[in-house]
């Protein structure tokens, strides 16, 4: 016990910690993300993680080795889940056009989705 107190005492130990989660932290930080799709022609089977209704559109959350947000603007039923292939145009989001207002681009960048994807078709797989 009075081993323990001693260890814990010392400054060293606290130090060097703090030195540790330091480096990790400028590690993680100057890790650059970037997406494995290029703007342009997608076609490929996605799966569904997310589903909104919109008034005009649907914007589905979609899955295959990255995610991707998707609008399509054709009623159609999908639900969570659902294994689609599609064929759409990727664009990457556009920055801000005014400082320090809610900046949509790192919004998505934050829940690691770097491309929007304006569905033109959409077949649903059936398993």
């Amino acid at each position: 016990m009075i081993r323990l107190r001693k260890i814990l005492l010392c400054d060293y130990i606290y130090y060097i910690l703090f030195f540790i989660v330091l480096l990790l932290t400028i590690y993680r930080l100057s890790i650059v993300k970037s997406s494995i799709y290029k703007e342009g022609y997608i076609k490929g089977n996605f799966i569904v993680n997310k589903v909104l209704y919109k008034e005009d559109y649907i914007e589905l959350e979609l899955y295959n080795n990255e995610l991707v947000l998707g609008k399509y603007y054709n009623n159609i039923n999908i639900n969570i889940c659902d294994k689609l292939n599609l064929e759409g145009i990727s664009t990457k989001p556009s920055n801000n056009t005014t400082k320090n207002i809610f900046n949509y681009k790192n919004y998505l960048y934050n829940k690691n989705i770097y491309n929007i994807l304006n569905i033109k078709r959409i077949n649903k797989k059936t398993t």
